[in-house]
């Protein structure tokens, strides 16, 4: 098992190298110096590569823990390197599901309150709501 000291020691040569872990983690030095943490692992017969990030942003017992989570999902046959994607597809998927559920009205409330502070008058941010509202309840008496 590596310790802070030995990563901190890693130094760059001539050739790639990696320092090994354990439970399929290593440290990979680059010819450059910089130095990631990454996992091997097999996944339905295929070999595949996960990387955590470079150190020392992300430090020994961080690297551990996401490559204790990474196995979890390997023993739950998910894909720890395509899990982060469908997150973020997710996240965006919901974000297009809540715009969808936006009224124009909603919307343009929301920006009535945002330009609050920058109007000077109350009057001024009164007038433009009248005319929203008036502009809205045309269209909604247009479309029937």
């Amino acid at each position: 098992m590596l310790t802070v000291a030995a990563v901190e020691k890693a130094v760059k040569r001539d050739k790639p190298y990696k320092m090994a872990d354990s439970g399929g983690l290593f440290l990979y030095v680059s010819t450059t110096g910089q130095r990631s943490w990454r996992m091997k692992f097999k996944l339905h017969g295929k070999e595949k590569l996960l990387t955590f990030g470079p150190y020392p942003d992300v430090k020994l017992s961080e690297a551990r823990d996401r490559r204790d989570e990474a196995r979890r999902q390997i023993r739950d046959n998910v894909d720890p390197s395509g899990a982060r994607k469908r997150a973020q597809e997710a996240t965006v998927q919901a974000a297009a599901e809540e715009a969808k559920l936006m009224t124009f009205e909603t919307a343009a409330r929301i920006w009535l309150d945002q330009q609050k502070g920058r109007w000077v008058s109350e009057c001024h941010r009164r007038r433009w709501r009248i005319h929203s509202e008036y502009n809205l309840q045309q269209y909604q008496n247009y479309r029937g």
